[in-house]
């Protein structure tokens, strides 16, 4: 398993993160500054910039699939189950993958069937700083956009 530090850049940042293999800065996240489009960023791993975004259908609602790219060519989705519950359902080569909150706690777990696969958790009771334990074998643009699926997991519950 791979380990990741999220950072928030600044220390009130609410758009910029950082996120760190150790010593060193691998990947950023950019949210959307304005306020009804929280739901989509740019996601810099390497250098190279990867869009995310929600899909939004012909009816112009934000009902979509949460997707990542790079130049046109999607790398992984994520759907939302339910408007109800903070969760999302992972795609990625195609298998599925629950991401969800372990119960009575602030850590968001990634599902294989019963196994879990990772984990985003913050590093203390008041941080902002998460660390994300993801498989070594994902390709790094994979494991920011769960990253950044639980950045937004996170806002909408207020953290």
């Amino acid at each position: 398993m791979s380990v990741l530090t999220l950072v928030p850049k600044r220390w009130w940042s609410q758009r910029n993160f950082i996120i760190s293999n150790g010593s060193k800065d691998i990947a950023g996240i950019t949210l959307s500054g304005w306020r009804g489009w929280r739901e989509k960023g740019v996601l810099t791993v390497e250098g190279v910039d990867h869009h995310a975004y929600r899909q939004v259908y012909g009816d112009g609602a934000m009902s979509g699939d949460f997707v990542v790219e790079r130049d046109g060519v999607e790398l992984a989705r994520a759907a939302k189950p339910s408007g109800f519950r903070n969760a999302f359902v992972l795609e990625y080569e195609r298998k599925r993958y629950p991401l969800r909150r372990k119960i009575w706690t602030r850590r968001l777990v990634l599902l294989d069937g019963d196994q879990v696969l990772g984990t985003i958790a913050p590093q203390g009771l008041w941080s902002r700083r998460l660390t994300v334990t993801l498989p070594d074998n994902w390709p790094l643009p994979v494991k920011v956009f769960v990253a950044w699926l639980a950045l937004i997991l996170r806002t909408r519950d207020g953290e």
